[in-house]
């Protein structure tokens, strides 16, 4: 299968997983990654905190979070959630969608606007960060 997302690059990924996975993704990526084991008690499961102390050890202490209201709601309930960025489009749109975080716990975190911006098409954009 074609893993040219991961060759052709100047710094090898990393990918992040759990001691249960760990060893198929090795066998599956070769030397196209990095496989890091992030399991904490649960060997099962990737540990939040257990990866962003492994990326804090590269000195990587910043991380784009685009994995979806699943991942983001882990962060949340984790208490890592440090900022968030918004983009609200001039659109309605229906459906069944659910909200920008889900999760097991109704867990509520404050957070305080720091900046916002407008473009032209009515584009709003956001970013707070957590109140500590």
């Amino acid at each position: 299968h074609d893993l040219a997302v991961l060759t052709q690059t100047e710094v090898a990924p990393l990918v992040l997983t759990c001691h249960d996975s760990a060893r198929a993704a090795r066998a599956r990526l070769g030397s196209a990654a990095e496989v890091i084991d992030c399991s904490g008690t649960d060997r099962s499961r990737v540990d939040l905190a257990v990866a962003l102390a492994h990326l804090a050890d590269r000195n990587l202490r910043r991380v784009l979070n685009e994995g979806g209201p699943t991942l983001l709601g882990a962060f949340v309930e984790a208490g890592l959630l440090d900022e968030i960025c918004l983009t609200t489009a001039p659109l309605l749109v229906g459906g069944s969608a659910v909200r920008i975080t889900a999760g097991e716990t109704d867990s509520l975190t404050t957070m305080r606007r720091a900046h916002v911006i407008t473009d032209a098409e009515g584009y709003l954009y956001s970013r707070y960060i957590r109140v500590h």
